[in-house]
């Protein structure tokens, strides 16, 4: 996706009410963002076999833009899980939807 999607999705996404949440696919990728007050949160799923996080790191030499990511798990599903305050930028999401597994 192009940075102006993905500057689309932003905006559309920080033009939500809280609670309200949007997905966005790239390609194969889909991220689901979703508004807490002012925080944006973004998630996408990851394979079940990626347990930590840290490990995960090292071996994708995660960029900036994903540095305080989360694992989170639901049953059998994994979401890799970032969030900014008052965001600026769409980097972050394209680096989350860019991430290879």
């Amino acid at each position: 996706m192009s940075d102006e999607a993905w500057y689309a999705v932003l905006e559309h996404a920080l033009a939500m009410q809280e609670g309200e949440y949007i997905s966005a696919c790239s390609g194969p990728t889909t991220l689901l963002l979703e508004r807490r007050a002012d925080v944006l949160i973004a998630m996408r799923e990851i394979p079940s076999t990626i347990d930590d996080l840290t490990s995960f790191a090292a071996q994708m030499h995660l960029t900036t833009h994903l540095s305080d990511c989360q694992i989170l798990s639901f049953g059998d599903s994994r979401y890799l899980c970032a969030w900014r305050r008052r965001p600026v930028d769409a980097d972050w999401l394209a680096a989350l939807a860019a991430a290879d597994f």
